[in-house]
């Protein structure tokens, strides 16, 4: 069984009424989520193919393992899950389920954050000024569809990014 297979498998019985399945269940996601290699291999089944329940699962190990080996983390450690994420989402976004899509763009901002005080003011100011650009009319879209979508990632990732930094 590959490991998408066996996530999925693990992230559908979490929810069964049988005790048995999801203990089991459990234990195959923790061990998932403890292993050294546990935001490398989430970041590999970011994927439009990957069931929407294993890549919110896949979120959620990249965000609790990165956050929690934050003070280990080289800056490219630190960089890579958070790049990888936002291409991912920029590409992705409208296919995706809300539930994945919003739980993937607080997780970016929430490393955002983490990480705000060891950039420079530089790279602070660089980020800000991506985000507004995110905003300016006609970035290339071939078509007012494909704009307003693009306009409207990025009024809700100004939405997280604003909201997230308000918060203590």
């Amino acid at each position: 069984m590959t490991v998408l297979k066996m996530l999925e498998a693990a992230c559908l019985a979490v929810n069964s009424p049988d005790k048995a399945k999801r203990a089991e269940a459990e234990v195959v996601l923790d061990h998932f989520k403890r292993s050294p290699t546990a935001v490398e291999d989430s970041m590999a089944l970011l994927s439009p193919a990957t069931p929407a329940v294993v890549l919110f699962y896949c979120v959620a190990t990249i965000r609790e393992s990165t956050l929690k080996r934050w003070a280990l983390l080289t800056a490219s450690q630190k960089a890579q899950p958070l790049d990888g994420m936002m291409q991912f989402l920029w590409a992705h976004y409208g296919d995706l389920p809300p539930f994945v899509s919003g739980s993937m763009l607080q997780t970016i901002v929430l490393l955002m954050k983490r990480g705000w005080l060891e950039r420079s003011a530089d790279e602070q100011l660089a980020v800000l000024r991506h985000i507004g650009s995110m905003m300016a009319e006609n970035n290339g879209a071939a078509d007012a569809g494909a704009e307003t979508r693009r306009r409207l990632i990025a009024a809700k990732w100004i939405h997280a990014f604003v909201t997230e930094f308000s918060t203590g």
